[in-house]
């Protein structure tokens, strides 16, 4: 580090995902893409997607929740996170399951 030099250090959240097939955690990209984890963290925290259906899953991409008119992204959405923890729950969720809850691990 050069004399005047000053570093940011972000950690990064990790958001825990109970669902009726289970539960996992995904470890935010807050440097990345800062402005969406801020949205998404401030609905996990104030129960929005708590008791909400997945309504959409494409295997091996993505399984989505919230905004069902969200499913047409055309390419425009953001990658805020990635799994760490339950691996495999996000493969066994189907359309018309359940958010039990959701919560940032603190």
């Amino acid at each position: 580090m050069r004399d005047g030099e000053a570093f940011t250090f972000l950690l990064a959240l990790i958001i825990v995902v109970e669902t009726t097939k289970g539960t996992f955690a995904f470890e935010t990209y807050d440097s990345e893409a800062p402005k969406t984890v801020a949205h998404v963290v401030d609905l996990v925290r104030h129960g929005f997607y708590d008791g909400q259906r997945i309504h959409r899953v494409a295997p091996r991409f993505v399984v989505q929740w919230g905004d069902p008119r969200s499913r047409d992204l055309d390419g425009q959405q953001t990658v805020f996170g990635h799994v760490t923890e339950g691996d495999d729950v996000p493969a066994r969720l189907e359309r018309g399951d359940q958010i039990i809850r959701m919560y940032v691990r603190e």
